[in-house]
């Protein structure tokens, strides 16, 4: 079975940084286009994957002096539209599109690519492996088809209602007709196999998947997957999966709703060139401020021992005030050591790491010492952390290698001294130790992994001994 739509569609790409708007206008000058048709195309794009995601994945907003913009925010991904594919990157340059979606995996918010963990495919990530964006999403494609398989594959339309928003019960049948696509399908109609068109955009999704995929054991799954599809034909025109929009899947089978959107975004990835070669990336978007979030909090749960370490996130806390305010505080995580009682309150920013190594002293934001300090007040804490995500390896908490215990300690002892960027609040009867902590983002994700480690290790530290 092979895969003939070409991947290549030979449609430009528009690059956007987050927060480095981009006027509609010098975007339609640069191509030739024609603005006003532009900033459709950019609407249709915005609607799609809103509907798909659940999320915005760009805005668009009028600036006085060069009009209408888009302007990337949060979100990182790639998106294809009909005449042009957008690719919206992080603000670090060194940071690929592929490895986000990874780290996405672990974000609890992301639903597009959360995988629960009682599933049978749950047990393919580790955070020693390293797969590419296509094999991401696929995970969550295989989880998807393996509920559909317990469910039963459908057989026929009815079976996945595919309605139209604009006419209740019925598909856009104007649309069709326009497309010069007669007669058009119904809800109505049935087909006695499984060679509906839900099942042909799934198989196709898994036949791509399995090109792509260099996992032996992901190969397995994709193969003995569409064996189950038995009759069911690979989609090999591209104006077949166009035509897929028309269907607006309004689906009451949750699993069959995941498929198909999933099976869309593995089919029109785009191979986009990353430093030596090129990755195939997904039409997928995702939260870049989350995911760094959610990704630290799940590495930290994992890396610190629960004999010793109560790792708490999002924790909810009275604030401090006579009478009773109303509301709650909630530091993004609170670690407690289970013996000395004592904890430290971690605050996770996914933005540029204030503290440069051209400069002598560091520079933070007033509204972030601020809500450090209000924190630990309120919480009680020992002490706090700041964790800043940054571009290249920096002088990391020390981890033990093939030394004697003497030599390690020396170079924490030196790391503690000179290296730890470390600050302390003092006032009247007040005394709050702050720490600026870094975590790499270049290279693999085990280098990612290996900078959280360290940072685990520097908690340890501080709750035990300072």
């Amino acid at each position: 079975m092979s895969n003939n739509i070409p991947t290549d569609t030979g449609k430009p790409i528009i690059v956007l940084h987050q927060n480095e708007p981009m006027p509609i206008a010098k975007l339609s000058t640069i191509n030739s286009w024609i603005e006003s048709e532009v900033e459709s195309e950019l609407k249709s794009i915005f609607k799609k994957y809103y509907l798909t995601f659940g999320v915005k994945p760009f805005t668009i907003e009028y600036n006085p002096s060069s009009g209408m913009q888009i302007r990337a925010d949060s979100q990182v991904g790639f998106l294809t539209g009909r005449f042009f594919d957008l690719e919206l990157k992080s603000k670090f340059r060194k940071l690929e599109t592929s490895k986000i979606i990874s780290m996405a995996q672990y974000a609890e918010n992301n639903n597009a690519l959360r995988i629960d963990s009682k599933s049978k495919v749950y047990g393919f990530f580790s955070e020693s492996d390293t797969h590419n964006a296509i094999e991401v999403i696929g995970l969550t494609l295989l989880d998807a088809i393996d509920i559909i398989f317990n469910n039963g594959i459908a057989t026929n339309y009815r079976d996945v209602v595919l309605i139209s928003s604009k006419r209740a019960g019925n598909l856009a049948i104007e649309d069709w007709v326009q497309r010069g696509l007669v007669p058009p399908p119904s809800q109505n109609d049935v087909e006695s196999t499984l060679d509906i068109f839900p099942n042909r955009l799934i198989v196709t999704a898994l036949d791509l998947l399995t090109q792509h995929t260099k996992n032996a054991k992901m190969k397995v799954l994709c193969k003995q997957s569409i064996d189950q599809f038995i009759g069911v034909e690979v989609i090999c025109d591209l104006k077949a999966l166009q035509d897929a929009e028309l269907y607006n899947f309004t689906i009451p089978r949750h699993e069959y709703y995941t498929a198909m959107h999933v099976s869309l975004s593995i089919i029109e990835e785009r191979a986009l060139a990353f430093g030596n070669g090129s990755t195939p990336v997904p039409s997928i978007v995702v939260d870049m401020n989350k995911t760094f979030e959610e990704f630290c909090t799940f590495f930290i749960k994992k890396l610190l021992s629960e004999d010793f370490f109560e790792v708490s996130s999002q924790h909810e806390a009275r604030h401090p005030f006579t009478p009773e305010l109303s509301g709650y505080i909630k530091p993004d995580i609170v670690v407690r050591h289970r013996v000395t009682n004592k904890s430290i309150i971690l605050d996770l920013k996914n933005k540029f790491s204030a503290e440069r190594t051209d400069k002598k002293s560091p520079s933070i934001s007033n509204p972030d010492i601020f809500q450090m300090i209000y924190y630990v007040l309120s919480t009680g804490a020992a002490a706090c952390l700041l964790v800043y995500p940054e571009e290249k390896q920096s002088n990391s908490y020390p981890i033990k290698a093939s030394e004697s215990e003497a030599n390690y300690q020396s170079k924490v002892l030196e790391y503690l001294k000179t290296k730890a960027n470390k600050l302390v609040f003092d006032a009247e009867d007040v005394s709050i130790p702050m720490y600026l902590y870094r975590i790499d983002l270049s290279g693999t994700m085990k280098n990612t992994v290996r900078s959280l480690a360290s940072l685990c290790l520097l908690i340890e530290r501080i709750l035990q001994n300072d």
